[in-house]
């Protein structure tokens, strides 16, 4: 897990319950907020209204489209494919924006080619060709999915 994120077996411990978001300023000049959601269709919304509000004042409008985007397909990923209460942590620096989203699942997620006519299946695609930098973190709990926005 990258330095200054919030301990995914804290959450682990909580039972995944969902909980307000918090907010930290632990890592210099960087922020970071940090939310439980259930794997609900509804939390890739949550997340997307998350991640405007708070970002809203210090993203340029096309680095936040980008990141309400992005943010939306990692959580609906984890919703559709984890099946498991989730963590999302976005962290704001003043180069780029963080999102990670942390699950219970050990199945590694795959950019997939799809045919252009596929309803689904192209998030990963999307956040590769998005994102300046994306991967996967395996914990001993599951896993954390996380890219980088530029600002």
């Amino acid at each position: 897990m990258p330095l200054g994120f919030h301990d995914t077996a804290q959450w682990a411990q909580t039972g995944g319950r969902e909980s307000s978001a918090t907010e930290s300023t632990s890592l210099g000049s960087s922020r970071v907020l940090s939310v439980e959601l259930p794997p609900e269709p509804t939390s890739a919304g949550r997340a997307r209204a998350l991640a405007r509000e708070r970002l809203g004042a210090v993203c340029t409008p096309d680095a936040l489209d980008t990141i309400a985007l992005l943010v939306t397909e990692l959580v609906t990923n984890a919703v559709l494919h984890a099946r498991t209460p989730l963590h999302l942590t976005i962290e704001t620096t003043s180069e780029h924006v963080r999102l990670c989203v942390a699950d219970s699942s050990r199945q590694i997620p795959e950019a997939n080619g799809y045919d252009s006519d596929a309803v689904s299946g192209r998030g990963l695609s999307l956040v590769e060709r998005l994102a300046s930098a994306w991967g996967v973190d395996q914990t001993p709990s599951g896993k954390i999915v996380w890219c980088e926005i530029p600002i």
